[in-house]
């Protein structure tokens, strides 16, 4: 731009240091290697096999691929099953069904046979909820022969008043530890029990019975054992509660678990002496 006018002729841009003469070459940029590729140096440049171009120019593996290379098909790291299947959000029912089966088992089988009430009878089984185990072998038996009865028949009925419900409480408390029982009545199996006497009565699902005792706000009363006794202190009497607020306080998970609905159960509570 030397000598170039700005706005007149007296009025020249002046480089003095400027060489018009001298001319730079004119210079070219390397192309960058392309991807994947590797630039090799000129010294090293060698007249290569059309099988060996092949090989090189070949487009390099994925790197998941590359890193699999590496190892052995045996040493190559699987997965682990948890990570492979997700965990449900919710339990199987199947699950469920086993841990509820698995709960009932840990309460103990104390009578197996039927509720007679009237012309009705009803399959049931009873499993110890607290007190003494034993008390429940003692009296639930034949009065005269001392064997082991597979029916138990209501005789009477107790008022679900708060009075008789203290009564109840109150000799529980004097009875002690080892003077009573609480059990869990459930259904039991129509098979494994059946009446000395088919055509006297008519065989019923225990929820019928807990309707019955519902619907009159009462509790079943059976005196034991079976038959009176004549040793005095080897008596008893068992009270049949529906659900109500005074036997759900007797009902822990095991029970509500052996116990499916509210319709099929009865709190069976047996204290020694009690007339």
């Amino acid at each position: 731009m030397r000598g170039f006018p700005l706005g007149g002729p007296d009025r020249r841009l002046r480089v003095d240091f400027a060489d018009t003469e001298h001319r730079y070459q004119q210079q070219f940029l390397q192309p960058l290697p392309l991807q994947h590729y590797e630039i090799v140096a000129e010294s090293f440049v060698h007249r290569a096999t059309p099988e060996a171009i092949r090989v090189r120019e070949r487009t390099p593996p994925p790197l998941h691929f590359r890193e699999r290379e590496l190892y052995a098909g045996a040493e190559w790291p699987v997965p682990a099953i948890r990570e492979r299947v997700r965990t449900p959000a919710f339990e199987p029912l199947e699950h469920l069904e086993h841990e509820r089966r698995r709960e009932a088992w840990s309460l103990d089988m104390a009578w197996n046979g039927m509720l007679l009430l009237k012309n009705s009878n009803f399959p049931a089984s009873m499993h110890l909820l607290e007190g003494d185990l034993s008390i429940a072998n003692s009296l639930l038996i034949d009065g005269s022969t001392g064997g082991k009865v597979t029916q138990l028949r209501i005789t009477q009925r107790l008022r679900l008043d708060q009075p008789k419900i203290d009564e109840v409480s109150r000799r529980i408390k004097v009875a002690g530890p080892g003077g009573y029982a609480v059990l869990l009545a459930v259904p039991g199996s129509s098979e494994e029990t059946s009446s000395s006497d088919p055509a006297a009565s008519t065989q019923r699902p225990l929820r019928n019975l807990v309707s019955y005792l519902k619907q009159k706000q009462a509790a079943g009363v059976i005196s034991l054992p079976v038959g009176g006794s004549r040793d005095k202190d080897n008596t008893g009497v068992l009270h049949a509660f529906p659900p109500c607020d005074f036997s759900q306080q007797f009902l822990d998970s095991s029970a509500k678990a052996l116990a499916k609905t509210e319709e099929d159960f009865l709190v069976m509570i047996i204290v020694r002496g009690a007339s």
